[in-house]
């Protein structure tokens, strides 16, 4: 195989969640590690299975790291109003799904 670099994931025997770096996308070791995951738009009630992109749970400009469990899948739409949009993520559910919320409200100008 000369010089092939091969990555193996197996899900029940090593914690694949220890895989981790400084950089911001993420490495062949982690995205072997996103292909073992179902690809599907990780927010609620979305489901999107087409043009999906990995997203940083906890925002890379504030963990400056890229760690396997805090990388998700998200459809263009809802990595747009989370990146663009002040919309942030709720925590893992036992589906296996997310809540995608809305930035607050901006109080009300004064009279």
């Amino acid at each position: 195989m000369g010089d092939a670099i091969i990555d193996i994931v197996v899900r029940d025997g090593i914690d694949i969640t220890t895989v981790a770096h400084a950089g911001r996308r993420a490495n062949s070791t982690q995205m072997a590690a996103m292909l073992s995951r179902e690809y599907i738009c990780e927010t609620e009630h979305f489901g999107h299975i087409y043009d999906l992109q990995i997203d940083h749970i906890v925002t890379y400009v504030s963990s400056k790291l890229t760690d396997v469990v805090d990388l998700g899948y998200k459809c263009c739409r809802c990595h747009d109003l989370k990146t663009n949009h002040g919309y942030t993520d709720g925590p893992l559910q036992a589906n296996g799904r997310r809540k995608l919320i809305p930035p607050p409200k901006p109080p009300p100008d004064p009279p």
